[in-house]
């Protein structure tokens, strides 16, 4: 659901050649988000559209800089989100905006789980290997996940390369249960 907000705004930003201040401004908005109480606020349903925005913006104001207020398409964008019920999803916006931004660089990101903590030195190596598998420069974000038993499950943007042990044992398990 977020897919279709972020390519808007990301479409008007390179438009008017703010992408780079849309994307401070969405990671802002999407800490924000983030923060329990903003949550809270989020789903209540005694605030207005216009009340639940203006807190929102007013919080955001003071993470970024305390005598900068948000632009006013920023605000409104809020105002949208909010009246369409999608505040909760800024995050993903953000994350889907910057993929988009890093991709008209040159560069992707790929979203690197692995089973085990990785030394620097693979961590290179698998970018090297990965850069050549997918034909493009990439920005690699690793997260450790236990849950893999071993092995690595990469995602660059819609593709994934599931390398992992969890992987390699449910696709086992699909082709004995056909």
């Amino acid at each position: 659901m977020a897919r279709p907000y972020a390519e808007a705004i990301y479409r008007i930003a390179r438009e008017v050649d703010k992408v780079d201040d849309w994307a401070l401004a969405l990671q802002a908005l999407a800490r924000v988000a983030n923060v329990a109480r903003v949550a809270e606020l989020i789903n209540n349903p005694r605030l207005s559209n216009e009340q639940l925005t203006r807190t929102i913006a007013d919080i955001c104001s003071s993470i970024v800089n305390h005598s900068l207020s948000l632009p006013a398409e920023v605000y409104n964008f809020l105002l949208v989100l909010a009246e369409n019920d999608r505040l909760e999803l800024l995050p993903e916006i953000y994350q889907l905006f910057d993929e988009q931004r890093v991709a008209a660089q040159g560069v992707a990101v790929a979203m690197i789980e692995t089973a085990f903590e990785l030394e620097p030195e693979q961590v290179l190596q698998l970018k090297q290997r990965l850069d050549r598998h997918f034909d493009s420069k990439l920005n690699l974000n690793v997260t450790t996940n236990p849950e893999l038993i071993g092995g690595i499950l990469v995602t660059v943007g819609d593709k994934v390369l599931d390398l992992s042990v969890r992987g390699s044992l449910e696709s086992m398990s699909k082709t004995l249960r056909n």
